[in-house]
């Protein structure tokens, strides 16, 4: 006798847990089939496990089906990653600071790392996935999720600097004109704007940072990073013009000598030391008797004029000539082998005023004194008189 018998069949069902994209294996299967169960993942997730009939780690799994239904569900999870906070500068970019890593995981918001890095002359502006800034963007502290889908993977941001503009501003500082003001970026070469201003009788020399400093930068410089950020004020800075004096010495077809012949002044300043002992030449009345000159100063024309001293203020922004006026003395007052001297001060413009000649004669004469009127210092005299007395 003959037995035959039919094997029952079972379900396998499977369950799509955290992760999983699809399952395979679910079916009607008999008694004792042989069985192949497996799934594939979402992006940004690894294999856990099954679970179920099945407690096992094999992502593709193989059994025997048992005398009833299974059930069992794929589980995955999600992958864990690392983002590094990059300064974006070698040691020369004067970034100081440092930004904590932070860890990530996959599909869960999460706000990046607050900024720790500055930069001197920039603004930190944000995070990028490449130096360059031509990778994504991130905001400080930005929520983020999914940067990266491998597991483990390390995703480096970049801080992105912008840098900061200083104003530079021009003033006259009693010149005449307008420039307008200089925007420069931190670490840009430039040059300073052309001077423009201009003031009567004076010539630019540079720019000061105050109203009365000196020269710190000249006419279009070339400039980096003189200011992180704000307004620096230039000043101009003037140098009065010198002009030339000339001095005409007047010394007639007599001759003489006079030095120099001309010096600088400047315009509302005093005129200074003017030439000092100039000689002419006496003209001679006969072989005994001659006739010299005596020197009065220095004017403004050849005849006539302003008398002008070394404490003279110059009203003048040329070039212009100063005359020697000369006094002739009368013949009955030649003057010969007598030195006169002086102690002139700074303002001493040659001439000895009021000079007088003191004589004691032999005999039982009393001394007395003639007037000699104005002389030149270092010039010799010769003294023509007549003496006479009364006998007692």
């Amino acid at each position: 006798m003959d037995y035959y018998y039919t094997r029952n069949s079972y379900t396998v069902t499977l369950n799509k847990g955290t992760g999983i994209e699809t399952v395979t294996g679910a079916g009607t299967y008999q008694y004792g089939a042989s069985v192949t169960i497996d799934a594939t993942l979402k992006t940004g997730y690894k294999w856990a496990n099954w679970t179920g009939e099945h407690n096992t780690n094999t992502q593709e799994y193989t059994f025997t089906m048992p005398a009833k239904d299974v059930v069992d569900t794929a589980n995955g999870e999600a992958i864990t990653y690392t983002v590094l906070y990059n300064q974006n500068g070698d040691d020369k970019a004067g970034i100081t600071g440092s930004t904590a890593s932070s860890t990530h995981i996959y599909d869960v918001p999460k706000n990046l790392t607050k900024n720790g890095y500055e930069r001197t002359g920039y603004t930190f502006i944000g995070w990028n996935t490449q130096a360059d800034g031509k990778g994504t963007s991130y905001a400080d502290e930005e929520s983020v999720r999914n940067l990266t889908s491998v597991d483990g993977a390390t995703v480096t941001l970049y801080a992105q600097w912008g840098a900061k503009s200083y104003v530079l501003r021009y003033h006259p500082n009693g010149g005449e004109g307008t420039m307008a003001d200089q925007i420069i970026k931190y670490d840009e070469l430039t040059v300073l704007h052309k001077n423009t201003f201009t003031k009567n009788d004076y010539s630019f020399a540079g720019w000061a940072t105050s109203t009365g400093g000196d020269v710190e930068y000249l006419d279009e410089q070339k400039i980096v990073n003189l200011l992180e950020s704000g307004t620096l004020n230039l000043y101009a800075v003037w140098i009065q013009n010198s002009h030339t004096v000339y001095f005409e010495y007047n010394f007639g077809t007599e001759g003489g000598s006079g030095s120099p012949d001309s010096k600088l002044f400047q315009n509302n300043h005093p005129y200074g030391q003017l030439p000092e002992y100039p000689m002419r030449n006496p003209s001679y009345v006969d072989e005994d008797e001659s006739k010299s000159y005596l020197f009065e100063g220095w004017y403004t024309e050849k005849t006539g004029g302003t008398r002008v001293y070394a404490s003279t203020i110059a009203q003048a922004t040329e070039n212009h000539t100063l005359y020697a006026h000369w006094i002739a003395a009368p013949t009955n007052n030649i003057i010969k082998d007598i030195k006169v001297s002086n102690n002139p001060d700074d303002n001493f413009d040659g001439v000895v005023d009021d000079v007088n000649l003191n004589f004691k004669c032999s005999g039982n004469f009393e001394k007395f004194n003639i007037p000699l009127g104005n002389l030149i210092k270092g010039q010799k005299y010769k003294l023509t008189y007549t003496a006479s007395h009364n006998a007692s």
